[in-house]
């Protein structure tokens, strides 16, 4: 596989999340995303490692998320079009891993010579599928 050819795979998977899910850049706050991302949580100036330790022990049960809630409230304050632009950036990497994923998988079938092109496309359903509105959509 050629350098240039997976970095225009990449560019296409990234442009195509965009322009599907451009949407979640507009949608506010909402649900239970309040009690998640609240200003009042994250008052005391940030700290990586004490960030973790305290996501750790949040009530979410989910650290990495809070850590990254906290570190998008560091960066940009209190904006939920920045936070949706975090989601649509960690969206956009799991297709990217969906299809590296089926890439390795179907390259170690040895002669199967559609693999580039069949694995791009499982990472692209999985980036776009409306299963996935949710994810992209929602902060929590």
């Amino acid at each position: 596989m050629k350098p240039f050819s997976r970095l225009l795979a990449l560019a296409g998977l990234a442009l195509a999340v965009l322009a599907v899910w451009r949407g979640a850049l507009a949608v506010p706050v909402q649900f239970d995303d309040h009690d998640v991302v609240s200003p009042e949580r994250f008052e005391a100036p940030f700290d990586p490692l004490k960030a973790l330790a305290e996501a750790v022990e949040a009530p979410f049960g989910r650290p990495l998320a809070t850590w990254s809630f906290r570190f998008d409230h560091a960066l940009w304050g209190y904006d939920p079009q920045r936070f949706h632009a975090t989601g649509l950036v960690l969206h956009w990497l799991c297709a990217v891993m969906v299809w590296e994923l089926a890439r390795r998988g179907w390259t170690a079938l040895r002669g199967f010579p559609g693999a580039f092109v069949c694995a791009w496309a499982a990472g692209f359903c999985f980036a776009l599928h409306p299963v996935q509105a949710e994810t992209v959509l929602h902060l929590s």
